[in-house]
């Protein structure tokens, strides 16, 4: 068992066994019985009864209404009209305001504990300058008689005469406050025009398109032809380009100019370490599919120039390739057991992901030989990707036979359902149970390691490329396709040479040993 539970058991009286208890937000959850505190199976068992049923209570959370939501729509809905009339009007510096108020005000919207606004997130066209008496000055003088009567009139007098003068340093320019005000009613007219002409053509509008462009990749995921994975990327670039450009602007105005701002903005954040050169570069990508798309609906008049434009490029930054050292592979084995285990040795062994392992078919497993022949699942529809063949190590071999299903899906977690399942649900939104991740996570904190899933592939393949005998077969381990016209047409890989760098692999990991050496911390799978 962990040495930190999530749930408290609770001893039974009378012989009778005990219960597994959580106590959320106030209130007392039962999650089932067990023997003791020490009964593993009980509070596996309950344990996944509560994070599916935090799940749901979180999600119903989430629907609840909060206290300022109003409020804050109300003034969500006016900075989207300021950022729509900015963009229209080529007023960056507008815009970027609008940008950074709207990004606030969604962030303390979404708290559980929302905050109440307040007069900073008022816009200046929503400004009051009446000038107002003392509160309590102002309830003297709201009494609801018939008439003030003479010792009422000379006390208001008195208390209004009694404060203090104002100093010169505290009396208000009459002058800068004219000037506010034409600058409120100049952006009540503004925003009044924007919002009549976004009333008009709200279809024309940015959100309105790439609402359809989002649902046609949703069939298409329906279809089978996109990954559910692959439509929440798109998905979150093009919600970060609607949230930059304002949803409510007409997408006719998108042209030359917009790319470029989105390019000038990325590498901004970029600069603060706000983004990552990878993921910005993935957004400018996702956005240059959408504007190709609205061309070729005739919904942006004319394409971009610059559309394929090299000087809109984010130059990633050049790093060093993250991966285990032969001492952490062997923690990470000793620490494991079973399904855990298993899914460790795949990674290293056969330069499996999450996906890979889960789409593991029985057709693909050599039961006899101890081999698996498959294409990755991310590129399996590419024809240029290689169908490798993989020689099981004896570990990884025994623990494949103890533990496949006897269907044709090899792994599946103990309901009977895929180790990793995506989908989009009907809302568009995504989702994604990972089955191997969570296990996997709980092993790194045992463990005391922080490193990602992948790097186990990624570790293998970086030992056979710095290998004299193997290097160039790292592409070939990951299933990667040919790079170069030497790589697809000239350089033949024999069948036993990419058994040779398995085996050394092994040897160089220290594999027979790690699995044979008890585990050094008790191990939750």
């Amino acid at each position: 068992m962990p040495r930190k539970l999530e749930l408290t058991f609770q001893k039974g009286a009378d012989g009778r066994s005990g219960r597994w208890r959580k106590k959320h937000n106030g209130k007392v959850y039962y999650l089932g019985t067990g023997r003791s505190k020490s009964d593993r199976d009980s509070y596996q068992k309950a344990l996944t009864k509560w994070r599916e049923l935090q799940e749901e209570l979180d999600a119903r959370r989430a629907d609840e209404p909060k206290p300022y939501d109003a409020e804050y729509d109300e003034l969500i809905r006016h900075w989207e009209l300021v950022l729509s009339w900015s963009v229209q009007h080529d007023q960056e510096g507008e815009a970027s305001d609008a940008r950074n108020k709207l990004e606030e005000l969604r962030e303390r919207r979404s708290r559980n504990n929302q905050p109440p606004t307040d007069r900073s997130d008022v816009h200046p066209s929503q400004f009051r300058f009446d000038l107002e008496l003392p509160p309590d000055v102002q309830a003297k003088i709201r009494r609801r008689s018939m008439a003030l009567s003479e010792s009422d009139a000379t006390e208001i007098y008195d208390e209004i005469t009694r404060r203090p003068p104002i100093s010169e340093e505290d009396r208000i320019d009459l002058s800068s406050l004219n000037a506010i005000k034409e600058e409120r009613v100049r952006w009540e007219d503004r925003l009044e025009s924007q919002a009549v002409l976004m009333s008009r053509s709200e279809c024309d509008s940015v959100s309105g398109w790439t609402q359809l462009y989002l649902e046609l990749h949703r069939k298409r995921v329906e279809a089978g032809e996109l990954s559910a994975g692959r439509y929440q990327k798109i998905q979150t670039c093009v919600d970060f380009f609607v949230a930059w450009y304002g949803k409510s602007t007409a997408v006719a105005t998108i042209d030359g100019r917009t790319l470029a701002r989105l390019h000038s903005h990325l590498l901004e954040l970029v600069s603060k370490d706000a983004c990552a050169p990878g993921y910005a570069n993935d957004r400018l990508r996702e956005v240059r599919s959408l504007i190709r798309w609205l061309w070729e609906q005739d919904a942006v008049e004319k394409l971009p120039k610059n559309i394929d434009s090299r000087g809109l490029r984010i130059a990633r930054k050049a790093s060093t390739p993250q991966t285990f050292t032969v001492g952490e592979v062997e923690k990470l084995i000793r620490t494991s057991s079973g399904r855990a285990r298993l899914w460790i040795l795949l990674g290293l062994n056969c330069g499996m992901t999450q996906r890979d392992i889960s789409d593991l078919q029985n057709s693909q497993v050599n039961w006899l030989n101890g081999q698996i022949t498959r294409k990755r699942s991310k590129t399996q529809k590419h024809e240029s990707v290689p169908t490798v063949t993989y020689k099981l190590w004896p570990e990884t071999h025994q623990l494949l036979k103890e533990l496949r299903s006897g269907g044709e899906r090899v792994l599946v977690n103990r309901n009977g359902q895929p180790l990793l399942q995506e989908y989009v649900d009907d809302s568009g939104k995504y989702k994604k149970n990972d089955n191997i991740r969570n296990a996997y996570n709980r092993l790194l904190t045992k463990a005391g390691l922080s490193k990602s899933f992948k790097l186990l592939r990624k570790t293998s393949a970086s030992l056979l490329d710095n290998h004299s005998t193997f290097r160039g077969l790292g592409e070939l381990f990951l299933g990667h396709a040919p790079r170069t016209v030497a790589q697809r047409h000239y350089i033949q890989t024999t069948d036993t040479a990419l058994d040779d760098a398995v085996d050394y692999l092994r040897s160089h990991l220290h594999i027979s040993q790690a699995v044979a050496k008890p585990k050094e911390i008790p191990a939750e799978e």
